[in-house]
């Protein structure tokens, strides 16, 4: 890895490696072992910043330019003058995040919010990300539900890929990746598989639980079709259609169906299993 990872991108390490790794694990070690590619942007890379940087978080950049260190992509925005749109609602100062830390048991995500001048799902998200979970009027469920989120890169990164990095109905830059068989089906078939019951709070899952049901999820997960990148506008109306929740490959077909009809969707560029790995 150290004699080839300078010279190439990570499609060309993992196949080197005999594909045994998945990007982010490729990244990560390249990351600890202070290696990184030495080759300049390509055309292709440029483009992608420009077209998404204004809008996606540090984490989203680093999936879409797999080979760029956050940093690099940062300086690489700056000279080519492009700004970050919301970087304000997703970056947090060690100061905002110690008093998070501090008041997300006294006071509402709201009322953090509006002391930090952030929006309240911006509070919400960190505080997650935190591991700060409120115990009263929270579902353990959801939360259940937003570890698997935060914890599914490889399966966002596949899934952009497989789309080209584009609303795959009107071709252009998406802002969200829509799951076609509802994560909520995924995740109950998982723990009925591994007969692990809903609990109260967070804390009441052993650490070992919550790696069983991580990657027994991304086992299940393997056996439908990868996520769907789509226009944030278009993704609303296909949970105004069909609810959120309980999300089929039935309803994705029609949607599909009634979308082609439209005047502007005159091609759908998306493959149904991702890969040859990845059929029903």
């Amino acid at each position: 890895m150290k004699n080839n990872y300078i010279y190439g991108n990570v499609n060309n390490i993992s196949e080197l490696l005999n594909n045994k790794f998945s990007y982010t694990a490729i990244i990560s070690k390249a990351q600890k072992l202070t290696i990184s590619t030495k080759s300049r942007c390509t055309e292709d890379e440029i483009n992608i910043l420009k077209i998404y940087y204004p809008i996606k978080n540090p984490d989203e950049m680093s999936l879409l330019l797999p080979n760029r260190k956050r940093e690099n992509i940062t300086h690489k925005a700056s000279n080519l003058g492009i700004k970050n749109i919301i970087t304000k609602e997703l970056w947090f100062t060690e100061e905002d995040i110690n008093f998070i830390k501090d008041n997300w048991k006294t006071m509402t995500d709201e009322e953090i919010g509006r002391y930090l001048n952030r929006a309240k799902h911006a509070i919400v998200d960190k505080r997650s990300q935190l591991g700060l979970n409120r115990q009263d009027g929270e579902s353990s469920y959801d939360n259940l539900s937003e570890f698997i989120r935060r914890n599914n890169l490889d399966w966002k990164y596949n899934s952009m890929k497989n789309c080209n990095y584009k609303c795959i109905i009107t071709n252009e830059r998406f802002d969200d990746i829509h799951h076609v068989y509802g994560l909520n089906l995924i995740l109950n078939e998982v723990l009925l598989f591994l007969n692990i019951e809903i609990k109260n709070k967070m804390d009441d899952y052993f650490d070992k639980e919550l790696s069983s049901i991580l990657y027994t999820f991304r086992d299940f997960q393997n056996k439908y079709p990868l996520g769907v990148c789509l226009k944030k506008e278009i993704h609303n109306e296909f949970h105004s259609m069909f609810g959120f929740g309980n999300n089929t490959l039935e309803q994705w077909d029609n949607f599909l169906l009634y979308y082609k009809n439209k005047s502007f969707s005159k091609s759908i560029d998306y493959k149904r299993d991702g890969d040859e790995s990845r059929k029903n």
